[in-house]
């Protein structure tokens, strides 16, 4: 009995899983603290429990937010099945599609910069999730996978109010 255990809480995990990755967020817009104030779009996911809750601004990677047929990346929508379950609330921020790109990565001269272009999105983003009654406004985390990843490390530099305001 204690030998099937394990595999049963593996498939049990890997069923919630992917019962998280199906979930689909209520679609959202903010405006980006870029010069052009270009309106992102982004997948607000929240926990099921109605309190006020701390919050995650969720950058994708240089391949975007979504597959060709519209849906949400399996590691993305993995991560925002893990947050919930944690109990956060989850802003995944989609700042491609809306300058009419799905992915960058095989661009040679990319269209989008990660340190210079996409923390403004974030501080978007944030400013959006700040508005809401249902977060914690003292506690907003920023996080990123590759190209995303850059974006978070570059808002949260030394001068980042100086070049992206005070979000």
């Amino acid at each position: 009995m204690l030998t099937k255990l394990p595999v049963f809480l593996l498939a049990a995990s890997f069923i919630a899983m992917s019962a998280a990755s199906a979930e689909v967020g209520k679609e959202v817009h903010f405006r980006s603290f870029d010069a052009e104030e270009t309106k992102i779009r982004g997948e607000l996911f929240r926990p099921a429990a109605s309190a006020r809750h701390a919050a995650i601004v969720m950058m994708h990677g240089c391949s975007g937010l979504y597959t060709k047929s519209g849906k949400m990346r399996t590691n993305s929508a993995a991560w925002v099945g893990r947050f919930r379950q944690w109990g956060y609330v989850v802003l995944v921020v989609d700042g491609f599609t809306p300058r009419g790109f799905r992915t960058i990565c095989t661009k040679r001269s990319r269209p989008i910069h990660s340190l210079d272009d996409r923390p403004f999105d974030a501080y978007g983003g944030l400013a959006w999730l700040k508005k809401q009654p249902f977060v914690k406004k003292d506690k907003i985390a920023l996080v990123g996978w590759s190209n995303g990843a850059m974006a978070a490390l570059s808002a949260v530099r030394r001068n980042k109010a100086e070049y992206f305001g005070e979000g």
